[in-house]
């Protein structure tokens, strides 16, 4: 099995699997890591925690509304660049568009 070295890590936190599924599978072309967590309250956690996140990609559910207000109050998330997807029918043109975006940005610090 290969390795697959990661250049950006991105949260998403929702509720859709399958849309979690395609942006993983379409973002690992693009050497993004993906991490997923469901739009629950114990969500907070990943966003109050160190971990380092190139994008915050949040679906429309009010626990993700409540994460972006909460992710902007923190120091260490300030300048997270934060994406609610509120419709994905061409996930792998928001991909391609997310991979664009983060390629003119520093990667996060390997933990």
């Amino acid at each position: 099995m290969s390795s697959l070295r990661f250049r950006h890590r991105i949260l998403y936190v929702g509720d859709d699997p399958d849309l979690a599924g395609l942006l993983m599978t379409a973002l690992r072309r693009h050497a993004c890591q993906v991490i997923r967590s469901p739009a629950t309250p114990a969500s907070r956690y990943l966003i109050l925690g160190p971990a380092s996140y190139s994008l915050l990609l949040l679906d429309d559910a009010s626990v993700c509304r409540e994460l972006a207000r909460l992710a902007r109050t923190l120091e260490h998330r300030r300048r997270t660049p934060i994406l609610a997807v509120t419709n994905a029918n061409d996930f792998r043109s928001l991909a391609d568009a997310i991979a664009r975006r983060l390629d003119g940005q520093r990667a996060p610090d390997s933990q």
